[in-house]
């Protein structure tokens, strides 16, 4: 479980919440504006925020070993400073 405070952190740069074994991510999520780094490898992920892809600053997603089917709804052309995306 991942509070929706979280979004309050609007100056994280980095997040890693990998092997808690999360099934979602909250929507706040996308309030943090200058998140460079998300990593959330090894959990349970089954779908992805709608609004993960408004983090425009944010240069590091590692999605890696989840249950995504699919990267819907994330728009990848929006993330102009995404350099790396792990799905492994």
């Amino acid at each position: 479980y991942l509070p929706p405070e979280i979004g309050s952190l609007r100056k994280l740069e980095c997040l890693d919440l990998s092997f808690n074994k999360l099934k979602s991510l909250p929507d706040d999520i996308a309030e943090l504006t200058s998140l460079k780094s998300l990593r959330v490898a090894c959990n349970k992920l089954v779908g992805l925020p709608v609004r993960l892809s408004s983090l425009d600053k944010l240069e590091t997603l590692d999605l890696s070993n989840n249950r995504l089917s699919s990267l819907q709804p994330l728009k990848l052309s929006s993330m102009q400073s995404l350099r790396v995306l792990d799905l492994q």
